[in-house]
């Protein structure tokens, strides 16, 4: 797919909806929209086991909860007045962990990025510690960067123009701090850009790829995923799209339903993760500290394989910490917190829905019940309950009504909301389905 990996700019443009090509490891999952204000996303993520942080509805302060505290009481709260937070990334630099932000001054539209890092222990980042590493000075939308680490050369994708800005690391102390004057990698055919998904980048000897974002201001979004880099291991000209251990890896995380009361077994996986691991699911204590390991079990394969059930010694309770990891990767442990078992969607059959037109599918999940309600909000910001035809625990089906898209777009996102009669607002889990035009899905 890449045929020079020298010192040219490759720009890759793979279309949205239409799935992506089997070869390629790069999942398509949102349409690029071509930016006239800032973006507004909600960003939620985590920092250390303990913490988790999320965006206000304001998108200019960034909350930290203390998982094993109140879920509704920010214990800490990073403010960026006059801003609008774009991105949030977490990154290892000469072994200390940071938190990494982007904003967007509201007066002049100049992005700034902020670093962050734990200075007194207490497992969250410290408002003291606040550094800016660069300001562009001039307007731009930036809402992913990348980081080399074996330089410190970073790359940052403006989803105004869709431009790559790179900056270097001038001082060799590990952060960039000398943006160029020009943009790195630009594309003038804005035709194309409206109906792209990801953006690959080609320097020197490496690929990184750019995911670009959407306002979602309803979706839980995390950006730890938002820039990868793939490598030339078999020096043939061609990025190897289908590697099984790419340099840069994540957290582990709990795919299908987060964990609730009464499962007796967890699927953990991560894209980034190569086979052989070990998966371990701990009982912690309210510390926070081991009790005792509940299962493991061993990836056996990479891409979608590269996750695993875990079968686990005691049926999990509400309010249960467990501890998630990879053994032999020390940065991977997180901790979760066991729900209510409440209604949640994992699958819908038909994804994307077409516009303009009703469509049946089925939605698959855990803890439905003929009494609970669905809540669908729509791309023009109104929501309505969706009927639904009760089948079983965990599956329902469905009819769409015709949705119209809004105006100047060819793709947006719905978002389920699905909740018990007793179920408190805060605790539902959001899930998105994107609705195109017909003719981007046929």
């Amino acid at each position: 797919m890449v045929r020079s990996m020298v010192s040219l700019v490759l720009l890759l443009a793979i279309a949205a909806c239409g799935g992506s090509d089997s070869s390629s490891a790069l999942e398509v999952r949102s349409s690029a929209l071509l930016l006239n204000e800032v973006p507004k996303t909600f960003f939620a993520g985590r920092f250390v086991p303990r913490w988790h942080y999320r965006t206000n509805g304001a998108y200019d302060s960034i909350e930290f909860i203390d998982m094993a505290g109140p879920e509704t009481t920010p214990t800490e709260v990073l403010s960026f007045p006059g801003k609008i937070v774009t991105l949030v990334s977490h990154w290892v630099v000469a072994d200390v962990s940071y938190l990494m932000v982007g904003a967007v001054a509201d007066s002049n539209d100049h992005f700034t990025l902020y670093r962050f890092h734990d200075s007194n222990a207490d497992g969250r980042p410290d408002e003291s510690t606040r550094t800016t590493v660069l300001d562009t000075g001039f307007a731009s939308y930036v809402t992913s960067v990348a980081r080399d680490a074996t330089n410190g050369t970073i790359y940052l994708l403006d989803a105004l123009c869709q431009d790559i800005w790179r900056a270097t690391d001038s001082g060799s102390d590990g952060w960039a701090d000398q943006l160029a004057t020009t943009a790195f990698a630009r594309s003038d055919d804005i035709a194309a850009l409206l109906d792209t998904t990801w953006i690959i980048v080609a320097d020197v000897d490496k690929v990184w790829g750019f995911d670009l974002v959407l306002p979602e201001p309803m979706i839980l979004h995390s950006h730890a995923a938002e820039a990868l880099i793939l490598e030339d291991t078999d020096a043939d000209g061609v990025v190897d799209f289908d590697l099984v251990d790419p340099p840069l890896s994540l957290n582990p995380f709990v795919s299908g339903p987060r964990p609730f009361d009464g499962q007796t077994s967890l699927t953990l996986g991560s894209v980034f993760f190569s086979q052989g691991l070990t998966a371990e699911v701990w009982l912690l204590d309210s510390d926070q500290d081991d009790v005792s390991m509940l299962g493991s079990a061993t990836l056996t394969g990479a891409g979608a394989e590269n996750a695993v059930a875990v079968s686990l010694s005691q049926t999990l309770a509400t309010d249960d910490l467990i501890g998630l990891r990879f053994t032999g990767r020390a940065e991977t442990q997180i901790v979760a917190q066991v729900w209510d078992n409440w209604p949640q969607v994992n699958l819908v059959s038909v994804n994307p829905i077409p516009a303009g037109a009703s469509q049946i599918a089925d939605i698959v999940g855990a803890n439905f019940a003929s009494s609970m309600s669905i809540e669908m909000h729509l791309p023009d910001g109104t929501s309505q309950n969706l009927p639904f035809t009760f089948v079983s625990s965990t599956k329902v089906t469905v009819t769409f009504p015709s949705i119209s898209l809004p105006t100047g777009l060819d793709a947006a996102r719905i978002v389920l909301m699905p909740r018990a009669q007793s179920q408190a607002v805060d605790a539902i889990l959001p899930f998105p389905v994107e609705v195109c035009e017909a003719s981007l899905i046929e």
